[in-house]
């Protein structure tokens, strides 16, 4: 899977072995690690995105929807904690 992080991570394989993924990592991670749950939730939660292809401009348009979705999750935690 190709991603883009915006965030550090660190995943334990299957093997037992760590896998990490650096802030700014921008490249292709192995299906295992691209399946785990911390990985999947970061997809999720904007902390990691996926653009479409390896063009510059497919991996601009990715990291901003990664950006805009973690601003929106950053809103409603904040909105949660005033409540």
């Amino acid at each position: 899977m190709f991603i883009v992080s915006t965030k550090r991570f660190k995943v334990r394989r299957a093997d037992g072995s760590p896998f990490l993924i650096e802030k700014g990592f921008v490249g292709n991670i192995p299906e295992d690690v691209a399946s785990e749950w911390l990985i999947q939730a970061a997809i999720k939660e904007g902390s990691i995105s996926t653009p479409e292809t390896k063009a510059d401009k497919s991996i601009e348009k990715a990291i901003k929807a990664s950006e805009d979705k973690a601003n929106a999750t950053q809103k409603k935690r904040e909105k949660k904690e005033v409540k």
